[in-house]
């Protein structure tokens, strides 16, 4: 049984979702990523194979498995992690499934709101977490970003990661080069992937966890 079917809510996490599941193939873990959002980002960073359709079978690339298809006990038997960009839109996989929701919003105060409006995860009792990615020093705190959000997140499970040309730079990289390197990351960036390994992975010693991020980063 998979220890980790993870959805991340709302703004575009496709990097993330990337980034998180390289570190956990180098931990020697089974990870499925899955594309249910409203934008596909994640599906077009993955590059298409003849004769296999996401829609209906698992794609795997560079030992990471991909599909587009709802989750399923056969499958979460199957992983060890299952990491889903669910978008804006109602969940497509049965929300009892899951054991991490991550929301992730910008500062735009209507992304905030969109995900106040998606009320199909909020009576789930399991670990909940915000994530606000872009984040600059203006007049509306991320604090009120948060309260907007209307999701009762405690802060200390509230990331906040501020605008970085090389963490925006690594995603665009990551969407048309298709290699998921990662090598010049904001230390912002870097801390947020090794504490969520470490609350995917919590039976690790943080050792471990620093020697898988390391080797993932180069994208191979």
């Amino acid at each position: 049984m998979a220890s980790n079917v993870v959805a991340y809510i709302g703004y575009d996490s496709f990097d993330i979702i990337l980034y998180l599941s390289r570190i956990l193939q180098k931990l020697n873990r089974k990870v499925l990523i899955v594309d249910h959002s409203e934008t596909s980002s994640l599906r077009y960073s993955i590059p298409e194979i003849n004769g296999i359709d996401p829609k209906q079978n698992v794609v795997s690339y560079r030992q990471v498995d991909f599909t587009l298809m709802d989750v399923n006990e056969k499958l979460c038997d199957y992983y060890d992690d299952i990491l889903i960009d669910c978008g804006y839109g109602q969940p497509k996989t049965n929300a009892q499934m899951l054991t991490r929701i991550v929301y992730v919003t910008d500062m735009y105060s209507y992304n905030s709101k969109r995900i106040s409006n998606i009320r199909a995860y909020d009576d789930l009792n399991i670990n909940t977490a915000l994530l606000i990615r872009e984040a600059t020093d203006v007049k509306i705190s991320t604090k009120s970003i948060a309260e907007e959000t209307k999701k009762q997140i405690p802060p200390e499970r509230i990331s906040i990661l501020y605008r970085d040309d090389r963490d925006y730079e690594n995603s665009i990289k990551c969407h048309y080069n298709q290699n998921f390197c990662f090598l010049k990351t904001s230390t912002m960036l870097k801390a947020y992937l090794l504490n969520e390994i470490q609350v995917l992975c919590s039976h690790l010693p943080e050792k471990q966890i620093r020697m898988a991020y390391d080797k993932a980063r180069k994208g191979v």
